[in-house]
């Protein structure tokens, strides 16, 4: 996970200073999915707190 979460960090590190990028649309699902990972696991850890 911690790998996915580097990547995310760099696809928004280009996407915020550079002045030219643009994700694919690849790489823009590839992003979703992470995010839907993450949230997972929040909601899970959520979860078992309460």
């Amino acid at each position: 996970m911690s790998k996915k979460i580097a990547n995310a960090m760099n696809v928004r590190q280009l996407s915020d200073y550079d002045d030219f990028y643009v994700a694919s649309k690849k790489v823009a699902e590839e992003q979703v999915q992470v995010a839907e990972e993450i949230l997972g696991l929040v909601e899970k850890y959520l979860n078992k707190k309460m």
